[in-house]
């Protein structure tokens, strides 16, 4: 197979001899991209050859891999030639010279069952550094299945090194056995002008997300705004609830329902995607339930061109001190499943800290990854100012309603 407009990046895995794989480097960098066209490389020219593809969740893994491979596939002209269970979530290669066909396994790690039943050649775990070691061994068990003549059975990790404490900087890649690809942002020449400049200017705003996401070097969780949030399957009925909207273009644009229900604040990201204009917007607006909407009051003529297509949307409150406070009081409850993008929120919530440069941390978040976050800020101080006691705190036990006055 053919495979068009690769970096250095995947020169260097695609050339790799070790079972194991580190591929860890800043934003950008090409590392997600190229670990999935070695991957196609493999189901193309491998008879028979088993890849899984996994991430902590399944929500996370849609979005990013399972969408990344798939386009890859028809972007190739490969698709045409694969069986694809939606389903099940798995994708199969027919070779017409081929007794029996490769196949793609995406999953997330919480479906034991497939990880215990199923035997692989490769494995690729996207963001490995929200597994644990415990995880990275259960899937390391099952690179089982016969290796493919003169190959080895191997596994892939890519992240971003946000942590200099986590397991794959402490145990991984002291291993033998083990290979460690570094990457950044110049090592992909497709990369656009102005996310270049995005992840540049990170030097002026926070050493740690510079250190991270621009040299693609270990950092630290440092500083961290949010402590009080978890995962949750489902929201109560019967709760009062609105939109919050966080406009983007390059960025995602990012919509999220926020509702206090029995006592409790919960939050569910119905749209978080880059590159979607107004009338894309309300496309997607037209498929979900209507309720007030506090938007970005910095885009005015974004609200009014929503407004007269008939959503009544509003100037939410901008003041970041104020939102962040009012999110910090309460437990974040976010609802993840299959049909939402709640893992954006998740993500954005683990990393979200204050900025700091030269050792002062100052009382401002860095402006990177919160897209969800700001859009769930809109929302909160929204159901404030539409209900006055939306906002619930928990003391000794017993869940308590506060009136809070709005800032204007």
């Amino acid at each position: 197979m053919e495979v068009s407009r690769v970096t250095r990046v995947f020169e260097e895995i695609a050339g790799t001899e070790e079972r194991v794989l580190a591929n860890i480097g800043g934003r950008g960098s090409s590392k997600s991209y190229s670990i999935a066209q070695v991957l196609i490389k493999h189901l193309t020219e491998q008879e028979g050859v088993k890849i899984g593809i996994c991430r902590k969740t399944f929500p996370a893994l849609r979005r990013t891999c399972y969408d990344l491979v798939v386009g890859l596939l028809r972007q190739l002209g490969i698709y045409p030639l694969c069986e694809h269970d939606k389903t099940n979530h798995e994708i199969r290669y027919r070779d017409a010279k081929w007794k029996v066909g490769g196949k793609i396994d995406f999953f997330a790690l919480d479906e034991v069952s497939k990880i215990q039943s199923a035997d692989f050649n490769y494995i690729w775990m996207e963001e490995a550094i929200e597994f644990s070691w415990e995880d990275y061994v259960v899937l390391s068990t099952a690179l089982r299945s016969p290796a493919p003549e003169g190959k080895r059975n191997r596994i892939y990790l890519s992240l971003n090194p946000t942590d200099a404490n986590s397991w794959i900087a402490t145990k991984l890649v002291q291993q033998p056995d083990v290979k460690v690809i570094h990457s950044t942002y110049l090592d992909n020449p497709t990369l656009s002008d102005d996310y270049r400049v995005t992840l540049e200017n990170l030097i002026y705003q926070d050493d740690n997300f510079y250190r991270v996401y621009t040299l693609g070097e270990w950092g630290r969780l440092e500083n961290l705004i949010f402590s009080k949030y978890q995962q949750v399957k489902e929201v109560p009925q019967g709760g009062k609830w609105v939109y919050g909207l966080d406009f983007g273009y390059t960025a995602p644009t990012s919509l999220v329902k926020v509702m206090q229900a029995e006592g409790d604040i919960y939050t569910e990201v119905k749209v978080h995607k880059e590159r979607l204009t107004n009338s894309d917007l309300i496309e997607l607006l037209s498929h979900e339930e209507k309720a007030d909407i506090f938007a970005d009051a910095g885009e005015p003529q974004r609200i009014e061109e929503l407004n007269r297509a008939g959503y009544n949307v509003v100037a939410a409150n901008r003041d970041v001190k104020f939102g962040i406070d009012l999110m910090k009081r309460q437990m974040i409850n976010i609802v993840m499943s299959d049909y939402s993008a709640s893992d954006a929120l998740w993500k954005e919530m683990r990393g979200y800290h204050y900025r700091s440069k030269d050792g002062v941390v100052f009382e401002e978040p860095v402006k990177l990854d919160d897209h969800a976050i700001d859009a769930t800020r809109y929302g909160l101080c929204g159901l404030v100012q539409k209900y006055g006691s939306a906002v619930s705190s928990t003391e000794r036990g017993t869940s308590v309603i506060r009136t809070l006055t709005f800032a204007r």
